[in-house]
């Protein structure tokens, strides 16, 4: 399985979707995580997206840029209007198992699953897929940070960027030295590309990728 370097962050990350050169490290696309590989029923080529990390003492951070789709598919009237249709991104996070996180089944081999689908017109969700309480689900949603920018709508074309607690994910005060990981892109016209290919739904992180904190 891949694995994927999560350098300590070295620069300020101002938080408005763009992805500005001196805050990614020139958002290098050879030293990027890229979601490229097709796990929908339609064989068809789209976009990659790309995805690079950072960390610091508290926070995680992620940048995404989905590339122009030369596939460009619309279901409805309604959403070639709006161009983006039902793009979005889906990011899984394996957390630590600490006594925050008692709702996660240990029996599980790996620790609990974060899943979150961000959109181009700002919204984001996190899915509570493994029975969260509520409170633990709302804490996440309100101390987050995700902002997207549309660079261009026609084409499918777009950036974010996220900032999540890393006391969210149960990864401080102790950080783990690595975690397993997925992120996936879900283009119009029924089209789903991964990291990884899972065998399943790409939160089942048994079968992902794996991020490792490079400190």
């Amino acid at each position: 399985a891949p694995v994927y370097g999560v350098k300590r962050r070295i620069s300020d990350i101002r938080l408005d979707g763009k992805l500005d050169a001196d805050e990614w490290n020139g958002s290098d696309k050879s030293k990027a995580l890229i979601v490229e590989k097709n796990i929908g029923k339609n064989a068809e080529e789209g976009n990659k997206s790309y995805l690079w990390m950072s960390y610091d003492d508290r926070y995680l951070y992620i940048a995404i840029e989905n590339e122009p789709d030369p596939v460009k598919h619309a279901t409805t009237d309604e959403e070639r209007k709006k161009g983006l249709g039902t793009s979005f991104n889906e990011v899984c996070i394996e957390g630590k198992y600490t006594k925050k996180t008692w709702w996660w089944d240990r029996s599980v081999n790996l620790g609990p699953v974060f899943v979150f689908d961000a959109y181009s017109d700002g919204r984001i969700k996190v899915h509570n897929i493994f029975g969260m309480p509520e409170k633990d689900l709302d804490n996440i949603v309100n101390t987050l940070i995700y902002k997207a920018f549309v660079i261009d709508a026609a084409s499918h074309h777009w950036t974010s960027e996220w900032r999540i607690p890393l006391s969210s994910l149960s990864m401080f005060p102790v950080l783990p030295d690595t975690a397993r990981f997925n992120m996936a892109s879900a283009k119009t016209g029924g089209l789903w590309f991964a990291w990884v290919v899972p065998g399943g739904s790409i939160w089942r992180l048994d079968n992902a990728g794996t991020i490792k904190f490079e400190k």
